[in-house]
């Protein structure tokens, strides 16, 4: 049911480096003030949680098409789950619904006007999920094990529910009710967006590429190239850095008078900061570091370690009031360590924390 939207969001992204907006994103010492004027775009990062809000009969959800949709699935024996928008995505709305006797779920995004798409999903006991769609950007995603997916753009609601009911195998079912919705739908997408960051993020460079190719054949593997480092792989390493930061404030045992001297200069770095980009990723946290330093980094990065011992390495290399100070650890979303830059009262000893 979750990775449609991924789909979705990735498609969005594309379109937008297709017409050069986003490739400002290769001033990687800039990512933070970008970010911060380009705040009307963060509906396009992909989030590892979502929550969703219900909401009591928004504009939205009286139009036409989505009317006619909804009308469509309630004659086939599907109840009301709910009304819903998704906190972390603003631009996204959908609407839950159940069928009890076919142990079916079925959601109703609306993006837009113009993308309205709907998912029926089945999940086996102990064995897989099925879920179709009409969504129009179906299957350029990797799956998930034990997740499939089968969609159709030029599917109604009868050829969706037609194509569950043959696809999805023999029972027995998980039982669905609505009041369950939001709590299996926030559970569905964490699950898969866990497996999606332990590969790196979404989307992979080869998912990246067929989303890519899906939307605009003529982009040269340069520009490519260009696209998935300097913007996606990017937006993905600042996601999770600072959800790896949330993170950590929700589990420190610093002190409240502690944590309000760092939280405006700790950072996150993660097992999946490429090392490529590692030099740029330190020079936009450790701002007191001159151009001779981060060089310094770039010729001591070693290839065959990951980033974060990279770091570690350097960081000993350097005086000890220009040294970043480990706070501590996080295993969520993705193992991260996580430091304060030097600019803090000197007094503050978190060094054992």
């Amino acid at each position: 049911m979750m990775s449609v939207i991924l789909q979705i969001f990735g498609v969005l992204f594309i379109l937008l480096i297709a017409v050069g907006g986003y490739l400002i994103y290769r001033l990687a010492r800039f990512w933070r003030r970008i970010r911060q004027e380009v705040q009307d775009a963060s509906s396009l990062d992909t989030p590892s949680r979502v929550t969703l809000i219900e909401t009591d009969a928004p504009a939205w959800v009286y139009h036409a098409d989505l009317q006619k949709t909804l009308s469509e699935l309630r004659s086939m024996g599907f109840q009301s789950a709910g009304t819903y928008d998704v906190l972390e995505m603003p631009l996204l709305h959908l609407v839950g619904m159940v069928h009890p006797e076919d142990y079916l779920y079925a959601a109703v995004y609306m993006l837009s006007e113009e993308q309205i798409w709907t998912d029926l999903c089945s999940e086996q006991i102990g064995r897989e999920s099925l879920t179709v769609s009409n969504v129009d950007t179906g299957g350029t995603l990797d799956r998930i094990p034990g997740r499939r997916q089968i969609s159709d753009p030029a599917w109604g609601i009868s050829e969706l529910y037609d194509c569950i009911k043959a696809e999805r195998g023999e029972g027995p079912f998980k039982d669905v009710e609505a009041l369950d919705f939001k709590a299996e739908f926030e559970q569905a997408y964490a699950v898969e967006m866990d497996w999606r960051n332990s590969r790196g993020g979404v989307p992979t460079w080869d998912e990246f590429i067929r989303i890519a190719k899906q939307t605009d054949a003529t982009l040269t593997d340069e520009k490519l190239q260009t696209a998935y480092y300097e913007t996606v792989y990017q937006k993905g390493v600042l996601r999770l850095s600072d959800e790896c930061v949330a993170t950590f404030c929700i589990e420190t045992t610093l002190t409240v008078p502690e944590w309000e001297a760092v939280r405006d200069t700790c950072f996150a770095l993660h097992e999946h900061v490429p090392n490529s980009h590692l030099a740029d990723f330190v020079a936009d946290h450790l701002c007191n570091l001159d151009d001779d330093r981060i060089e310094q980094l770039r010729q001591a990065i070693n290839p065959a370690l990951p980033a974060i011992e990279n770091f570690d390495r350097f960081n000993d290399m350097l005086p000890q009031h220009l040294q970043a100070i480990k706070l501590g650890g996080v295993e969520t979303p993705v193992q991260a360590e996580i430091y304060a830059s030097p600019q803090r009262p000197d007094s503050l000893d978190v060094s054992a924390s």
